[in-house]
């Protein structure tokens, strides 16, 4: 018995084996050649005639990489600290307080560098120079007292600075989308009105309307990307039509963030439509108002299953809206909308 149920197992195994093959060749076919990896320390991927491709170890990948200079010093700062975190006596905190000092001199003249070459004389910006600076000056303050303390607090006020510990904050009592219902969203009789145009008169744009703030900036990377479109109407579709649009209320990244994440909601992508118009010199602002849009509309944009459900997501996300009704069903929706 023994002997034939082990003859039978490898029956199993060989059937197995031709059916993978079979799949393989007939069903996958010839379209996708084989794939070749060694085990170095950055894999190497051949795909047949293909390039060879090397794919890093998830440790090796840094997926949100810092560009300006302040980001650049702050993760410098980080690692000094580090440093001397390691530290584990009197001695050794003193030989790498020394390259710490001089690493927050340099750090700190660079960045008076970069904040003065993007300086736009706003109060946002003052504000924010302030208090970068004032933690440059916590540093200098900690490392010219240290004589006076014991090395192991020196360490734990630099880290208290440079690398502060987050509190944790629980938010999942507070989120707008717990149980947010129909009958909690606010209803009105629907009556067909004709649209109107909203004009702008030259008179009622202001010095404001040019400048730049924590939510319209600009930098090289969107020049780039928009120099070839010449007009206004050029810069509004080529937003339009290549950036996704998300639902959420009020700025959550500002011009920088919508247009390295390719998406935003009605504010971010206006602050990204204004800081290349501003750059231009075009003045140019935000306007708040209401618009109304169909219940086919409203569950195209939420891809819900239906109008209330529709409605329940977008007031979920925070974003005022009206449901408008007629003969006691949801026909159109009312919702806050931001534009240029």
């Amino acid at each position: 018995m023994k002997t034939i149920r082990k003859y039978w197992s490898m029956k199993k195994t060989i059937a197995l084996l031709l059916v993978i093959t079979i799949t393989g060749v007939y069903v996958i076919g010839d379209k996708f050649s084989s794939v070749t990896i060694t085990k170095d320390k950055n894999t190497q991927v051949s795909m047949g005639t293909q390039d060879t491709y090397n794919i890093k170890p998830i440790s090796e990948l840094n997926l949100a990489e810092t560009d300006t200079g302040i980001g650049k010093a702050g993760e410098s700062l980080k690692d000094g600290y580090e440093e001397l975190a390691a530290c584990k006596n009197k001695k050794d905190f003193d030989t790498s307080m020394k390259g710490f000092t001089q690493l927050v001199s340099l750090l700190k003249s660079k960045t008076i560098e970069e904040l003065a070459a993007t300086d736009n004389g706003t109060e946002e910006y003052n504000n924010y120079r302030l208090a970068v600076l004032s933690d440059f000056e916590e540093l200098e303050d900690c490392i010219s007292g240290q004589n006076e303390k014991n090395y192991e607090t020196v360490i734990e006020e630099i880290g208290n600075i440079v690398a502060p510990k987050k509190q944790h904050i629980p938010l999942a009592g507070d989120l707008p989308f717990n149980n947010v219902s129909v009958d909690e969203i606010e209803m009105e009789a629907y009556t067909e009105k004709d649209s109107t145009a909203y004009e702008i008169q030259n008179e009622s744009y202001s010095n404001s309307d040019l400048e730049f703030t924590n939510d319209v900036v600009v930098n090289d990377k969107i020049r780039s990307e928009f120099s070839e479109l010449s007009g206004v109407l050029e810069v509004y579709q080529y937003i339009k039509n290549n950036y996704m649009p998300e639902f959420y209320y009020g700025s959550r990244k500002g011009s920088l963030g919508a247009f390295e994440e390719k998406a935003g909601n009605d504010y971010d992508l206006s602050s990204l439509l204004l800081a290349v118009l501003r750059d231009r010199e075009i003045p140019a602002h935000y306007v708040r108002g209401e618009i109304e849009i169909t219940a086919e509309q409203a569950i195209k944009w939420t891809a819900a299953d239906n109008i209330n459900a529709a409605l329940r997501m977008l007031s979920a996300l925070g974003i005022p809206v009206t449901g408008l009704m007629k003969d006691a069903d949801i026909v159109a929706v009312r919702l806050e909308h931001v534009w240029v």
